[in-house]
């Protein structure tokens, strides 16, 4: 059900349509007020909680839903395809905080494992049902953004505490096979962390599998199974995803995008980005007007 303080809070801290900064680094917030159809965005890792609307995503043969009932968790940097539902009356607002590597990884050694018997999903993000301690976290959070409270310290203490019921969640057993049980899992995640960070650089399956100590077919099945790519298909996203986002929001121009990605061919580059976003570079303000939420 709908908290009408949490649609209050995001709709205050939201002035304009598409990503608002908060005061806090990496802690983003969301409003949509257009129905958005097959739109392809970059996720990062993440929470996302949702005060009103819905979005439906597409990966692989799943369809998953995030909405005020569901909170979305992405792990790991991983491209997703969605439907937004918002209208001007009613905007999509949700807010997001970040997943830190370190944050996983220190709370798995000290957390036990879930109780549940739901199986790990392989893909690297998930939903699962928002507890009322989660949302009660979420609110006492986004009341300290409002209001400006204690921000060099309270955020980091409120995101470490919704990362912990997270973690106690249906859906924790991947965070657990990632960051501390399943050593396949804590391979691929740090890969999907040096791709993210090396993304512009050389990179090719023998290296990425010869880093982690993988063969190179176990690391592309153990790959594919946790993003639905391939690597090299996942590093090229990356690139183009990263090259739209300099043209729409940092005023770069095509040709200074695709060699600022990693492309030494802009012909490449430009046939590429058209058949993987169905548009040009040139066309990407006209049609990507909302940001990734």
């Amino acid at each position: 059900m709908m908290n009408p303080e949490l649609i209050t809070l995001i709709d205050d801290m939201t002035p304009v349509e598409g990503i608002n900064p908060s005061p806090v680094d990496e802690v983003m917030l969301y409003r949509t007020e257009t129905m958005i159809k097959d739109a392809l965005f970059m996720y990062n890792p993440s929470v996302v909680f949702v005060a009103q609307g819905s979005k439906t995503g597409y990966i692989a043969d799943k369809q998953i839903r995030y909405d005020p009932l569901h909170v979305l968790v992405t792990p790991s940097w991983i491209p997703f395809r969605c439907d937004a539902v918002g209208s001007a009356e009613a905007p999509f607002l949700a807010i997001s905080i970040p997943l830190q590597h370190s944050l996983l990884s220190d709370l798995t050694r000290k957390l036990d494992p879930p109780r549940s018997t739901r199986p790990a999903d392989p893909l690297a993000l998930y939903a699962e049902q928002v507890t009322g301690e989660l949302s009660d976290a979420f609110l006492r959070l986004l009341r300290c953004l409002h209001e400006g409270t204690a921000l060099s310290v309270l955020p980091q203490v409120l995101i470490q505490e919704i990362a912990i019921h997270i973690l106690k969640g249906e859906g924790a057993g991947l965070l657990f096979d990632m960051y501390s049980r399943d050593k396949g899992a804590q391979r691929i995640s740090r890969s999907l962390e040096l791709i993210h960070e090396r993304f512009q650089e050389k990179l090719d399956i023998a290296t990425l599998a010869e880093i982690e100590g993988m063969s190179v077919s176990s690391f592309h099945a153990q790959f594919k199974k946790a993003t639905d790519q391939s690597p090299l298909q996942y590093i090229k996203s990356i690139r183009l995803h990263r090259a739209r986002d300099l043209i729409v929001f940092e005023d770069k121009s095509s040709t200074e995008s695709a060699y600022a990605v990693g492309y030494e061919s802009f012909p490449q580059f430009s046939r590429e980005f058209k058949r993987y976003f169905g548009y040009s570079p040139k066309e990407s303000f006209q049609q990507y007007p909302i940001p990734q939420s």
